[in-house]
């Protein structure tokens, strides 16, 4: 009896042991698996085979088949392609966003950083759109545009920069151009995903900003209102000869907190009605406030405005369920009401807007800060708001506000940076880390391209352009 035990404990240690390596073996084969390119589609059984069901939108806006590649040459031989023909004259002649939507078959995880796809197109003018959605939903435009025609060139989109993790639903607008070209034919091939292992996202700075200036001096894009008579709300419309009153908000150029333009909120609250307003950033990107302890921004107000008159406010995610924090009082964050025509900063730490509500967990994901409907006074009011920053102070890394910023600039195959000395890393928009070195006496030298570049560093980072 105590040899067989004996062999029966060497034949389960032997199990045992091989059992672990197949399990490492299978993890390997997982994360190498994961790690490669994914070819969404090439077309060549003649279908559509990356999803059950392609979504035309709108449905009479364009004829869709698989066919024989038009131009069998240069960087595509293959034998089948997608093509893409407009043929409607629709009520709305401009449908430049007419494309389709599609639930793929299997969902792309996270960690890619870009997709490819072939394209042709047969005019001078298409272009080549794409949205996402997953725990991102964004539309968006290609790195590089279009610039052939009656040839194949590849279009490609980065994820990585529009913030994309990972993908539910592909959408594809084949001839994004207006004025719209009736007679537009384009032709789609080989969408490929790509992980590319050299792409580095950067760190997360100590301050992430929302909102600093708009790009329009009358509207800002990136924003939205929605309103319920009899409460109104101040919009502007993206079209200005448009009678329509739409639904972004308005933008001015006095006064300001800093920049050359600032937000304008102005408002009446009236029983039975309600209203609400996002502020997100420029390209809608999505903030990772998981180690953000405190939301900032400044108020100001043309008249005094006691604290009661104050809407309160909530932070919306791309995605999540729920999408929303819960609302906050606003008067809560200021000791008195706001004197008029005087700056005053806003200061919320983040963990009271989660404990708001304790079942949102998006942090990573936040779209923008809503303001909302509060006190019903059937009075207006305005408020201009500039400066919207999310604050990490619990880092060690030295906090990016207004007086302590690290300032850079490039100059003669070197970034400058005001009175440090340390490591530097330098990332380009895509997330690649292109350079990365020791300043001295806040000198590194470095050769880089036109474009914009994120500089890191242990007191806190920066953004510079080269021109």
């Amino acid at each position: 009896m105590k040899q067989k035990r004996n062999n029966y404990s060497q034949f389960k240690l032997f199990t045992m042991k091989h059992l672990f390596t197949l399990c490492i073996a299978l993890f390997s084969m997982t994360w190498v698996y994961a790690q490669q390119d994914i070819l969404l589609d090439d077309f060549e059984s003649g279908v559509v085979s990356f999803t059950t069901e392609v979504h035309v939108n709108p449905p009479a806006s364009m004829d869709v088949a698989v066919v024989d590649n038009p131009v069998n040459a240069g960087i595509n031989t293959s034998s089948k392609v997608w093509e893409w023909k407009r043929y409607d004259a629709s009520p709305d002649p401009n449908q430049n966003w007419a494309g389709f939507w599609a639930i793929l078959k299997t969902e792309v995880p996270s960690g890619y950083n870009r997709i490819e796809v072939k394209y042709l197109r047969k005019n001078t003018t298409s272009q080549l759109r794409m949205k996402i959605e997953g725990t991102i939903t964004k539309e968006f435009n290609s790195v590089n545009l279009a610039s052939k025609t009656n040839e194949w060139e590849t279009i490609v989109f980065d994820l990585t920069g529009n913030g994309i993790k990972n993908i539910k639903v592909i959408s594809l607008f084949p001839d994004y151009y207006t004025p719209v070209d009736p007679g537009a034919i384009c032709y789609i091939d080989d969408i490929k995903v790509i992980f590319d292992p050299e792409v580095v996202v950067p760190p997360t700075p100590s301050v992430q900003i929302l909102f600093d200036n708009s790009a329009s001096d009358r509207f800002h894009d990136q924003s939205w209102v929605n309103q319920t008579a009899p409460s109104t709300v101040m919009t502007e419309n993206l079209d200005a000869a448009s009678s329509d009153p739409g639904d972004k908000l308005p933008v001015v150029t006095e006064p300001l907190k800093t920049g050359t333009n600032a937000l304008k909120l102005q408002w009446k609250s009236v029983p039975t009605g309600d209203w609400k307003a996002l502020v997100a950033s420029i390209g809608w990107l999505p903030f990772d406030l998981t180690e953000v302890t405190k939301i900032k921004f400044w108020v100001n107000s043309p008249a005094a405005l006691a604290k009661s008159d104050l809407p309160k406010i909530y932070l919306e995610a791309h995605s999540g369920t729920p999408i929303a924090t819960g609302s906050i009082m606003l008067d809560k964050y200021l000791p008195s009401g706001l004197a008029a025509n005087t700056w005053t900063e806003v200061v919320i730490p983040a963990a009271d807007v989660w404990a708001a509500d304790v079942i949102f967990t998006s942090f990573d994901v936040i779209k923008g800060i809503f303001f909302q409907q509060n006190a019903t006074d059937n009075v207006e009011h305005t408020l201009y708001m500039d400066d919207f920053t999310f604050v990490n102070t619990t880092t060690g890394i030295k906090a990016q506000n207004k007086e302590n910023r690290i300032s850079a600039y490039y100059n003669n195959g070197e970034i400058r940076i005001s009175n440090y000395s340390g490591n530097v890393k330098v990332f380009d928009l895509v997330g690649r880390k292109v350079a990365e070195g020791s300043a001295f006496n806040g000198n590194l030298k470095v050769s880089l391209k036109k474009g914009i570049y994120i500089v890191n560093t242990s007191s806190g980072n920066t953004k510079i352009s080269l021109q």
